[in-house]
């Protein structure tokens, strides 16, 4: 990133290529930065009703693993298996049960990282 930076490169994230057209499409990419191994359930307490999940960690992986312990995060992503939590929460993208239960974004707390 210090790098692009500092050479005015257009930086573009990507995890599973479901929403690439929506948003602030740039008018040309210098790099696409892959979400791909950002997949990693961190951290799940079932009673706490708490997950931690990476941004490139499929959607469909974590309702599987909700699944075994009753529980689901309110969103129909069905039709997109490659789909990541970061694109849809980037995307706020949202589904038919957004009218009952919210949107995926307001099931989030946000955890900045920083990297020296």
């Amino acid at each position: 990133m210090k790098f692009a930076n500092a050479n005015e490169l257009i930086v573009a994230p990507a995890g599973g290529f479901t929403k690439q057209q929506m948003g602030g499409v740039p008018d040309r990419v210098d790099i696409l930065l892959s979400t791909r191994r950002m997949n990693r359930i961190e951290h799940y307490d079932p009673g706490d009703l708490t997950v931690v999940i990476d941004a490139g960690t499929c959607f469909a992986d974590v309702q599987h693993e909700l699944a075994a312990h009753n529980q689901w995060l309110p969103y129909d992503a069905s039709s997109l298996e490659s789909a990541t939590l970061g694109g849809l929460a980037a995307t706020a993208s949202t589904g038919p049960l957004k009218h009952s239960y919210g949107g995926l974004r307001e099931f989030c707390m946000w955890r900045a990282i920083r990297h020296r």
